[in-house]
């Protein structure tokens, strides 16, 4: 069995059997009253999808197309998806003003301004919000009409209230919209327009009206409280029908006029006797009205609020399940499980009515008008005039859809075989008996269908067999031509399509096609909603109405297309067709349409299957980012980390929300994302950016929404592409590139101030040795030294050389790489000490580490503090006058200490430095403060001298004062004379 298919959030889905359960009964009961009963398809919603409460006092529709629904629970709004409460009081949706905002009034009499999800008090004349209203309403110019106690007051749009300052008369009932500037209202006994001056006009007199519509063309429908209906129009008042039950509203939905009573809701259509509309879902009794944009027709009920699709499509007043259909010149046949009906061709309102002795077996309708059905050992025919007559066949249980001839003749398949009634016969006669490979065994009878190129087809069962119409009716031995299709079971239909090929509905396997001698499937048959078939029937304009479990669609052949056909129409839920099983399909004269179905007949009006389906209107219902709600009405900026963006879209659709397709988009210039049925677009991690979302729907495929729903929003940069971040990595960079360069430049000053000093200490060291070798051998070359003097010249000559090959040595060991380290430090001192110490006195004391830790040293200190370290070993063997000179080298965590002592005379008595020495204590304490060292001098002439220089293995050479330097040139100068 199929079911309404609703899609849409909060929308229950209707079993149709369920749903029309004790459908019998209800129509029995409203056939009690004074018109005749139809049961259209509805939906209803209540507290079991969606609302809180299934109560409903009321129901209007948005500028959006959302609708809105008062209940005791609270004010929902409808998108078509989702119920969301707005206000949770005991309020009436009184109408839209032009921000497009919804007024509430709840059962104290306070107005409330609902928008979006929210609502406030509205504000009344006095300031203070607008309480103590009995009843208000807009009219056509956006206005807000309220009936404050006695006092009439207008809110025009955008501006402040205004008294209305009525003219005397009796006390106003009610008010109710009009197309215009001005209102309608109601007294005990007439019907009035107002003006914002005040001006009252006195339309129509009536009883106690209650219910009033404004109409597009200027006239009025108006309900009273007895139960009687008027149209006013050009100034006249006319009744339009009565019944004798409490009116709750009234409407016009096309040129039917509806009326709600408290028992249920009539239809008045075209001036035809007004009927009793039913919903499918049961007796709901009536209530406040609404016809949609859409044409639907909604029922504030007590039990829920109902929607009725299309209500002119409806179920006529008989009950059993549908099998087939047959048309007669006068009358429409109808057979079901319930037996044969039959209804005269004309009003859409007429009766179906049983005709005694028919059974559930296809009618067939023979050239004469006749309908032949098969049971019980008869054939019972009917004339045209209603009279019926039996032809007696021994065996007989039943016959299938029959197939014409050309001649008039018609071919009856049943149980028995195939037999075939002559045109102007009164009795078929049996013709084919058999089909060659049979199964025997299958309970199911035999079907039959002539071509137009007068082929006969048999099938029974799996099997299907072909022959010459000829052959058949000659000798009775045909050249039959057979097929196996696995699964057919039983063959439901035949159809001549214009191509030549022929069409059949094969059980549940789909819909087959007879082409090139074989049967095989149509490829379209398998995106049908089932492959469970029911009939096929063929069209004047070529067409063919396919049906089966679920679906009733009509078909154009497309021999030359993938699928084979093309589906022209498909009668659903937006032309009021329950999803079920279609047992049959077949059009009328009047352009019409007839479907058997599961629980009776469908008529579908011909204006309802040429009414187009518009493109909806779309709106944005929600939007979340990170799952956080967002107001809709706001654009947004998103941070580039945190861009999980959720839209929901919701289309003003509701007559069949299976139909709605969405397509997006992000920029203008961005072609359409692919049809999808989920309104819900999620955008994450979007690249930064500004951009503006589009959605636009449909219900065809074709048409989409005339103005897309618009959402704009812009991503944020991630913070290392704003352009503070770009000055602050330029100002970065060009300090880097000016750090760098002052780097270079600090180590090429560096570097030249090292090969300064580097040659500054060759110049030093050698500049006053070799200037004193130069004069101590011009003396020696004077004519006038005698020999003695000259060998001690030359002796003095031959030990400065001799120190000067010596500090010549230790610069050259300072400046090694692989000398730079603590242990080969020790090593260069302990060996040049104890060449400054020969003798037993003074001798040399060295107190190293064992062994000596291997610390790397840098260059300057590595040289530094050997230069100190000699010239003060050197000091202490040439001018202490020492007898015991002691070095020593003692690590520390961060930084070594070097002592030299001795127990000489100090300094004191101290002589000038020996050539290539330095320049005394001023050299050492340069020396020191250029590796950022601390030296102690400690000197006593009882005692002797103590030198200690603390310092970092790995300290860097620094820049000194030229003061300095000029002190340590002027003392090594000073030295080098001496």
């Amino acid at each position: 069995m199929g079911a309404p298919e609703d899609r849409g959030r909060g929308i229950g889905n209707l079993a149709a059997r369920a749903a029309l359960a004790g459908l019998a009964g209800l129509l029995a009961a409203l056939a009690a009253g004074s018109a005749s009963a139809g049961v259209v398809f509805a939906r209803r919603f209540d507290a079991s999808n969606g609302l809180s409460v299934s109560y409903c006092s009321n129901v209007l529709q948005d500028a959006h197309g959302f609708l809105w629904i008062g209940t005791p629970g609270g004010v929902f709004r409808y998108d078509g998806q989702a119920f969301r409460l707005v206000i949770p009081l005991n309020a009436t949706p009184i109408g839209g003003t032009a921000s497009e905002s919804m007024i509430l009034r709840d059962a104290d009499g306070r107005l409330w301004r609902a928008a979006g999800d929210a609502a406030s008090p509205l504000e009344g004349p006095d300031g203070r919000p607008a309480d103590g209203v009995r009843f208000a309403t807009f009219t056509g110019d956006g206005a807000l009409w309220a009936m404050f106690d006695r006092r009439l007051e207008r809110l025009a749009p955008g501006g402040v209230w205004q008294p209305v300052d009525l003219e005397p008369g009796p006390e106003i009932g009610l008010l109710f919209a009009d197309r215009g500037e001005t209102v309608l209202a109601v007294t005990d006994d007439a019907l009035l327009r107002i003006t914002p001056g005040g001006r009252t006009t006195t339309l129509a007199r009536a009883a106690d009206p209650v219910a009033v519509r404004s109409l597009a063309d200027g006239s009025i429908v108006f309900g009273c409280a007895d139960g009687s209906v008027h149209l006013w129009a050009a100034g006249k008042d006319k009744a339009l029908f009565h019944e004798p039950h409490r009116l709750i509203d009234v409407v016009r939905r096309g040129e039917t006029f509806w009326a709600a009573y408290d028992s249920g809701i009539v239809a008045e259509r075209d001036g035809a006797p007004p009927e009793w509309v039913t919903p499918a879902i049961g007796a709901e009794g009536g209530g406040p009205l609404l016809v949609d944009r859409e044409g639907s027709l909604w029922v504030a009920t007590p039990f829920g609020l109902v929607q009725m699709p299309e209500p002119d499509t409806r179920m006529a007043e008989e009950t059993g399940g549908g099998r087939s259909f047959a048309v007669t010149q006068d009358a429409l046949w109808h057979a079901l499980w319930g037996g044969l009906h039959r209804t005269p061709r004309g009003p859409a309102s007429a009766s179906w009515q049983r005709v005694p002795s028919g059974s559930i077996y296809p009618p067939c309708v023979d050239a004469e008008g006749r309908v032949w059905q098969a049971g019980d050992d008869l054939f019972r025919v009917w004339d045209a005039r209603g009279g019926m007559h039996a032809v007696r066949a021994p065996g007989l249980r039943g016959n299938w859809r029959c197939s014409a001839s050309d001649d008039g003749s018609i071919w009856i398949p049943t149980n028995l075989g195939v037999f075939r009634l002559e045109a102007g016969d009164d009795a078929p006669r049996l013709v084919v008996r058999s089909i060659p490979g049979e199964d025997r065994g299958t309970p199911r009878g035999y079907r039959a269908f002539e071509s137009p190129g007068g082929d006969l087809f048999v099938a029974r069962g799996d099997r299907v067999c072909r022959a010459a119409v000829r052959q058949v009716e000659g000798d009775g031995r045909p050249e039959w031509t057979c097929q196996e299709v696995p699964g057919a079971g039983s063959w439901e239909g035949f159809a001549a399509m214009p191509s030549g090929d022929t069409w059949a509905a094969v059980g549940g396997r789909g819909f087959f096609r007879h082409r090139g001698g074989r049967w095989e499937p149509i490829p379209g048959s398998a995106r049908l909603a089932s492959q469970w078939t029911s009939s096929i029937t063929r069209n004047a304009d070529g067409t063919a109405w396919l049906t089966g479990c679920g679906y009733a669609v009509r078909a154009a052949e497309r021999p030359g297309e993938p699928d084979g056909w093309e589906i022209v129409e498909q009668p659903g839920a937006w032309q009021g067709v329950w999803k079920t099983r279609v047992a049959d399909a077949i059009e009328d004269s009047d352009g019409g349409v007839w479907l058997s179905v599961d629980i009776g007949v469908l008529e579908v009006p011909a204006g309802v299957r040429r009414a187009a389906v518009p493109p909806p209107a779309v709106a944005l219902a929600e939007a979340s980012i990170d799952g956080r709600p967002l107001p809709v009405a706001e654009a947004l900026r998103l941070p580039h980390h945190r861009n999980r963006l959720e839209l929901r879209f919701a289309a003003a659709s509701y007559r069949d929300p299976s139909l709605l397709r969405y397509r997006s988009r992000l920029r203008p210039d961005e072609p359409w994302s692919p049809p999808t049925a989920n309104p819900l677009f999620r955008f994450v991690d979007v690249a930064p950016g500004e951009y503006r979302v589009e959605v636009e729907a449909t219900l065809d495929g074709v048409r989409w929404s005339p103005q897309p729903a618009l959402f704009s929003f812009s991503v944020g940069r991630p913070w290392y592409l704003e352009p503070w971040v770009f000055l602050a990595a330029l100002a970065a960079a060009a300090g880097a590139a000016y750090a760098v360069h002052r780097t270079r430049i600090a180590v090429l000053v560096r570097l030249e101030r090292q090969r300064a000093r580097i040659a500054m200490d060759l110049h030093d060291e050698l500049g006053s040795g070799l200037g004193t070798i130069g004069i101590l051998a011009g003396v020696a070359a004077r004519p006038g030294v005698d020999a003695e003097r000259r060998w001690a010249l030359v002796e003095r000559i031959g030990h400065v050389s001799r120190q000067l090959g010596d500090s010549l040595t230790d610069m050259v060991r300072t400046l090694r790489p692989g000398a730079a380290n603590t242990a080969s430090l020790a090593a260069h001192l302990r060996e040049r000490g104890e060449a400054m110490f020969p003798g037993p006195e003074p001798r040399l004391e060295v107190d190293l580490p064992d062994p000596v830790p291997v610390v790397p040293l840098s260059l300057a200190v590595r040289r530094n503090v050997a230069l100190l370290g000699l010239e003060v070993l050197h000091n202490a063997a040439t001018h202490a006058g020492a007898r015991k000179v002691t070095l020593s080298l003692v690590p520390g965590r961060r930084f070594w200490t070097l002592s030299v002592s001795d127990d000489g005379r100090g300094l004191g008595e101290a002589g000038p430095p020996a050539p290539g020495h330095g320049s005394g204590l001023d050299g050492m304490r340069w020396r020191a403060e250029a590796i950022g060292a601390r030296l102690e001098i400690a000197a006593d002439p009882s005692r002797g001298t103590r030198v200690r220089l603390e310092f970092e293995p790995d300290s860097v050479e620094r820049d000194i004062p030229e003061r300095g330097k000029r002190q340590r040139t002027a003392g090594r100068s000073r030295g080098s004379a001496g």
